[in-house]
């Protein structure tokens, strides 16, 4: 199915619309999932298989990612999570959990 076929703007893009507004907030992004892998069984069936093994794989490494940056700040320095985001205090600079104070480093 192509975006400009009559069948897509008249039949498929009303329905996936009249779906996504009805469903609930929670559950909106579940329905573009279906609908999106409907959409694209409809035009190339061959490669859902590749697209569900991409889906699957990329939500358990967010999942993995998450876990990790709930356990520590070291766990996820580890892994190469951007150390330069975490928030800073005025005063002082945070290096993998420590926080040390600028009068400490002068001293040291």
């Amino acid at each position: 199915m192509v975006f400009a076929s009559p069948i897509f703007l008249f039949a498929f893009l009303p329905l996936a619309l009249a779906l996504y507004f009805a469903t609930p907030n929670r559950a909106r992004n579940f329905t573009l999932l279906c609908l999106s892998l409907a959409f694209y069984t409809w035009g190339e069936h061959e490669w859902v298989m590749v697209m569900l093994t991409s889906i699957a794989f990329n939500w358990l490494g967010a999942m993995g990612v998450e876990w990790l940056r709930a356990q520590s700040t070291q766990a996820a320095v580890a892994i190469g999570w951007p150390h330069r985001y975490e928030p800073r205090r005025p005063g002082g600079v945070q290096v993998l959990g420590v926080r040390a104070r600028q009068s400490e480093r002068a001293a040291g």
